[in-house]
């Protein structure tokens, strides 16, 4: 991946005017620290589990969580009845630890995503 320093938000519109083309997907980060690793595989997660079994025990938690999940949303939004699908991406959107990482075919979205965090002192787009 190459990596391209812009200064400016004209100067990103510039660069993604002249190279985007429609089979790009982004993802915006603000903090460098963060590599494209689904929440559920990050340090906090990872560290609960017994090194010789860390993927089975990661997608027991996963689902776990998930299960806690569903049965909570219940009095807000009852998601017994929708596809699984329906129930990751729902979750994945309340910030539920998932393996899936958000990305978008935007190039102005991605902005808003990496943009949440004030101060800001540097965003990644992918």
């Amino acid at each position: 991946m190459n990596e391209i320093k812009i200064s400016s938000f004209i100067e990103y519109l510039s660069y993604v005017e002249k190279n985007y083309c429609r089979d790009h997907i982004f993802r915006g980060l603000n903090n460098l620290d963060y590599l494209l690793i689904p929440k559920i595989g990050r340090k906090a997660y990872v560290a609960k589990c017994n090194p010789d079994f860390i993927v089975d025990e990661l997608q027991d938690m996963e689902e776990q969580i998930m299960h806690d999940f569903i049965k909570m949303s219940i009095p807000h939004m009852d998601l017994r009845n929708i596809s699984a699908w329906d129930q990751w991406t729902i979750g994945q959107h309340h910030g539920l630890p998932t393996r899936f990482l958000d990305w978008t075919e935007n190039p102005l979205i991605v902005l808003k995503i990496a943009f949440q965090v004030i101060p800001l002192t540097i965003i990644l787009v992918f």
